[in-house]
């Protein structure tokens, strides 16, 4: 039994190295693999290319959500996180600003005296918005996860 084992292994190596150089000339699938291989780097390309653009497009429309909070409150005369969050409940209800559901936005109201919002006058009180947003790729070999964030400053009315 280990004979017939023994025999068949030098004929199939014999047959390898009789019919490889053959094999190896061939050129007939040359191209398909060429395709193969810069295809493969092209829609990689191009999925890094979308997703960076969906990346920019959720954070101006997170800094476009955080400037109309703002002033949302400038105008209402209230810097609070309850004029806040009735303001988001009636974005989302109306449509929203087009950002999926996830961000977060906090007020402040500060002085003249802050460095984040510089106005040159001593009597402006401002409300300051600031956005969070945990933003999820969807790049299936990347794992990370970034998280955006807009600030906006405007002056309240006091």
């Amino acid at each position: 039994m280990h004979e017939h084992l023994h025999r068949q292994w030098p004929s199939a190596l014999h047959w390898a190295f009789r019919f490889a150089p053959r094999v190896l000339a061939d050129r007939r699938a040359a191209g398909t693999v060429e395709f193969a291989v810069v295809f493969s780097v092209f829609a990689m390309l191009m999925i890094g290319v979308l997703e960076l653009g969906r990346v920019v497009w959720t954070y101006n429309a997170l800094h476009l959500t955080t400037e109309q909070a703002a002033r949302y409150l400038t105008v209402s005369n209230s810097c609070t996180q309850s004029a806040l969050n009735s303001w988001v409940s009636q974005s989302v209800n109306n449509g929203g600003s087009g950002l999926p559901g996830g961000a977060t936005f906090t007020p402040v109201t500060t002085s003249s005296t802050t460095t984040d919002c510089i106005y040159n006058r001593s009597s402006y009180y401002f409300c300051q918005v600031t956005a969070t947003y945990p933003l999820r790729l969807y790049i299936p070999v990347v794992s990370v996860a970034p998280t955006l964030k807009a600030q906006v400053c405007f002056p309240k009315i006091s």
